[in-house]
């Protein structure tokens, strides 16, 4: 019976882990605006999502990128495993521009919270599941 419950607990730890590394690979590319990258981190379904946000850069925003010195920085601020196939990672980002969906210029944020859910797909990778363009909690 305990060889079964520290089984179940170190199994428990490497999915969360896993989750973990989706969310910070993910937040990396997306905050660093390599749409092409961060599809592969999200759901069918989220992908519209991504495709949103790609479509709404305007040339001052790739602008204002180049101009970067350097990029964001992700940091897990939580992980929460709902269930088997649900987890909750919460991320803080440091240094990144934000995008005005409107068509405005990108402006650059210091820090920002979001929270991250992620599903357990099919072939057993964690993959982040957006509703929407990803807003802040600040």
């Amino acid at each position: 019976m305990a060889l079964t419950i520290i089984s179940t607990a170190c199994e428990g730890t490497d999915k969360k882990r896993e989750a973990e590394n989706t969310a910070q690979e993910f937040a990396e590319a997306y905050f660093s605006y390599d749409y092409g990258k961060a599809a592969l981190y999200v759901t069918d379904d989220s992908r519209r999502w991504i495709e949103f946000k790609a479509s709404n850069i305007g040339e001052d925003d790739i602008n204002t990128l180049r101009d970067q010195d350097r990029g964001p920085s992700v940091e897990i601020t939580d992980a929460d495993l709902r269930d088997e196939s649900n987890a909750t990672v919460s991320v803080s980002v440091s240094n990144f521009f934000e995008t005005d969906s409107i068509g405005g210029s990108a402006r650059m944020v210091d820090e920002a919270s979001f929270d991250l859910k992620l599903q357990l797909a099919a072939d057993g990778k964690w993959r982040i599941r957006m509703e929407g363009p990803l807003r802040s909690g600040r």
